[in-house]
């Protein structure tokens, strides 16, 4: 009594430097605020600044989609087509890489047997693994943290859900929050340019998905109506040979890169396809008159889709009209990015790399992207002098 106590407890805290994070070289970084809520619309500010990111999946479209989500967002991204690939970059470099986004289902070898695979190396054991799949299941959500996977998501990809659970994952292996990078404020502007107008294809919500970049979504949609041409005659080689895994699995690739570029008609009459074919393939029996329906509304709608595209698209040998930058709106805020770009050379920040890699993305098509190219080329260089004169060469034309 009237003595007092003494209490003590101890804490296990593990030293992370900003190597260990994968932030080394960065510059501007503050750190998150508590409950800030993520808004990758906001160019302002990159929520992955340095953070490295090997992408698996087998659809080189939803490749490139996820890769411009991450890259936008200040991350260092490679890109592998199976898990087999995976494990050959992992085991030659594991230091490298931060994070894993992979897909499930893939040939080669999948992502489970994939993620076991990394979490029996010792050297990889502090490398986070969030699955992606098409269709979720309590059962494909019980073998993916049974393989060892941290998190499991879905596609499409909402990219403020992909970008918090990264951060997430990332900032409970690491014991510290990661910090943001804060960019020279760059306005995204009005959408120009006309979105189609299909039934069964929502165009608004996925530019929003893919960042309100109506140019890059055009581009999305012209390169997934090539890569649809010959997927009718491979299905029904498929399915004249008994082969409904195969066939299940290639519907279950289109899907995912269909439901992120907002085809939701075609994603909805392919999983239902998806499924009986499924059936079938582990050898139960499936009504026959319910599998050729599922299979004429999805050569229907497929059809259907791909003819609407080309129409809008121009048709395959069309020359693409110019992109947004032609419109009044989209000329200037391609103004203000050129004034960032310049702001940044000058300062010698890194951030002018994925800037500059931005307004390469966004002139794609139009009369600018050959002028702009020395600039990007001199910026992947680091050879700011150079590109800094190349920039304002072209600004004086």
């Amino acid at each position: 009594l009237d003595a007092g106590s003494l209490f003590w407890f101890e804490l296990p805290c593990m030293a992370v430097s900003a190597e260990t994070a994968g932030l080394r070289g960065r510059t501007r970084l503050s750190s998150a605020a508590p409950g800030e809520v993520i808004d990758p619309e906001d160019r302002g500010v990159r929520w992955l600044p340095g953070i490295r990111i090997l992408v698996v999946d087998d659809s080189e479209l939803n490749l490139d989609v996820c890769r411009r989500i991450l890259e936008l967002q200040g991350a260092q991204v490679r890109l592998c087509l199976d898990g087999q690939q995976v494990l050959e970059v992992l085991q030659a470099a594991p230091e490298d890489f931060d994070l894993v986004l992979m897909d499930v289902q893939m040939p080669v070898m999948d992502g489970f047997t994939a993620t076991r695979l990394i979490r029996a190396d010792a050297r990889m054991t502090g490398i986070v693994v969030i699955a992606l799949t098409a269709g979720v299941s309590q059962e494909q959500i019980a073998q993916a943290l049974d393989a060892g996977m941290d998190r499991v998501l879905t596609k499409p990809l909402e990219p403020a859900i992909l970008i918090a659970s990264i951060r997430q994952c990332l900032e409970q292996t690491l014991g510290c929050r990661l910090p943001t990078e804060r960019l020279l404020q760059v306005e995204a502007g009005s959408m120009t340019g006309m979105l189609p107008e299909i039934p069964g294809l929502e165009a608004v919500e996925a530019l929003r998905r893919l960042q309100c970049d109506p140019s890059y979504y055009r581009s999305m949609l012209q390169r997934f109506a090539e890569s649809q041409a010959g997927l009718a005659d491979e299905l029904a080689a498929l399915l004249s040979a008994a082969g409904y895994g195969p066939a299940a699995a290639l519907l279950h690739r289109l899907r995912g890169i269909a439901a992120t570029l907002g085809c939701m008609r075609l994603t909805a009459r392919a999983s239902a396809l998806e499924e009986l074919l499924q059936v079938a393939a582990d050898g139960s029996a499936v009504d026959a008159q319910a599998l050729a329906g599922a299979l004429q509304a999805f050569s229907g709608e497929h059809r259907q889709l791909l003819a609407q595209l080309q129409d809008w698209l121009g048709g395959g040998d069309a020359e693409m009209p110019v992109g947004p930058v032609a419109a009044p709106a989209a000329a200037e805020l391609l103004d203000r990015q050129l004034d960032g770009l310049d702001y940044q050379l000058a300062e010698h920040l890194l951030s002018a790399l994925p800037l500059c890699e931005e307004i390469a993305v966004s002139l794609a098509g139009t009369a600018l992207a050959q002028r702009f190219a020395p600039i990007s080329a001199a910026v992947q260089r680091l050879d700011y002098a150079a590109a800094r004169e190349a920039l304002q060469r072209l600004r004086a034309e």
